[in-house]
């Protein structure tokens, strides 16, 4: 069983590591030292309730009434178990009635990804070109407006 707590200093090690198992180009682990202290980051952690083990992690910021979504992963060997769904509906909840619109990049070859984020009605609205490193890849912005 999955639970979502808050990002805290004993889980940078474990993100880290799914980090740099996820991405091209991973967050250095000085972001991520900054973030429990960041008032602007929002970071939910999901953790396996029997061994305390980090499977995964969500983390943004929102400004105004607009929210972004920086980063969320979940390590390989908990993937397509419901572990990310599980972490964005908390992060809704969290957050209803506070945002109006939610944004986000994703590969434009991550169609996997892609298609996970249409499933909660977010929509691509524009391409940045060359907006990824290692590899150079352009990244789709995806918008998902909760009120108009």
């Amino acid at each position: 069983m999955i639970q979502i707590i808050p990002l805290s200093g004993e889980h940078i090690d474990s993100i880290c590591e799914i980090e740099n198992e996820s991405f091209g180009d991973p967050w250095s682990r000085g972001l991520f030292l900054d973030l429990p202290d960041n008032p602007f980051a929002v970071c939910f952690t999901a953790v396996d309730i029997e061994d305390t083990e980090v499977v995964g992690y969500l983390i943004g910021s929102g400004v105004d009434d607009e929210y972004s979504i920086y980063n969320i992963s979940i390590k390989q060997e908990y993937q397509r178990r419901g572990y990310a769904s599980f972490l964005l509906d908390n992060m809704f909840k969290k957050h209803a009635g506070v945002y109006k619109d939610y944004f986000l990049e994703v590969r434009e070859s991550n169609i996997s990804a892609i298609k996970f984020y249409e499933k909660f009605d977010f929509k691509v609205i524009y391409t940045r070109k060359g907006y990824y490193t290692n590899p150079v890849e352009n990244a789709l912005v995806m918008r998902l407006a909760v009120r108009e």
